[in-house]
C-alpha cells in the first residue's frame, strides 16, 4: 500500500505542475496579445504613411547612390566580389505587421552597387530568412519600420552605419 501512496502523492504534484504550465502559459499568450494589441495601436495611424516614408527612403537612395563617396564604394564592391553590399539600415524584423522587436530578430536595409534596396531578416545565428527588394514592396513591412528608417535618414544616423559597415568590409579588401 505504501508504494501506492508514493504513486498517488507523484500523480498529485505531476497535475499541480501540468496546470502551473497550462497557467503560465495561458498567462503568457494574454501578454503576447496584449503587445500585439498595443503595436497595432501605434501602427494603425502610420499605415496611410507607409508609402510617403518608403518614397522619402528612394529619394534620399537616389540621392545618395549620385555622390562621389557611393561612386568610390561601388567601385570597391566592384574590385571585391566578396563585398556585394552595403549595411545602410539595421534592426528588428520590419517585414511582419505588427512590428514586434523579438530577441534574436534581426534584418538588414542594404544597397548593392546597382543602387537596389535589399531587405535581409534572419533568426539569431542563422542564415537568412527573407529576401525582399524593397522597391515596390511596400506593403510587406511595417510603416513602423519604414519610419524608422526615415528617422535614421532624417537624423543622420544612417551614415555612421554606412561608415561602420565600410570598416568592418574594409578588413576583406584586397
Amino acid at each position: 500500500m505504501d508504494g501506492l501512496k508514493l504513486i498517488d502523492i507523484a500523480l498529485k504534484n505531476s497535475r499541480k505542475e501540468i496546470e502551473e504550465r497550462a497557467r503560465v502559459e495561458r498567462i503568457r499568450e494574454e501578454q503576447e496579445k496584449k503587445s500585439i494589441r498595443e503595436l497595432l495601436t501605434k501602427e494603425e495611424p502610420l499605415f496611410s504613411k507607409r508609402k510617403e516614408y518608403h518614397d522619402k527612403i528612394f529619394e534620399w537612395r537616389d540621392w545618395f547612390v549620385k555622390t562621389d563617396q557611393f561612386n568610390q564604394i561601388s567601385e570597391l564592391m566592384s574590385k571585391n566580389p566578396g563585398i556585394s553590399n552595403l549595411t545602410i539600415f539595421h534592426n528588428g524584423w520590419g517585414h511582419v505587421i505588427p512590428c514586434r522587436k523579438k530577441q534574436g530578430c534581426w534584418s538588414h536595409l542594404e544597397l548593392n552597387k546597382e543602387g537596389n534596396i535589399i531587405y535581409f531578416s534572419g533568426y539569431k545565428y542563422m542564415g537568412i530568412k527573407n529576401l525582399i527588394d524593397l522597391l515596390g514592396n511596400q506593403d510587406k513591412f511595417s510603416p513602423l519600420y519604414l519610419k524608422e528608417v526615415v528617422e535614421e535618414i532624417d537624423e543622420g544616423e544612417i551614415y555612421n552605419t554606412i561608415a561602420l559597415d565600410i570598416e568592418k568590409k574594409g578588413k576583406y579588401i584586397r
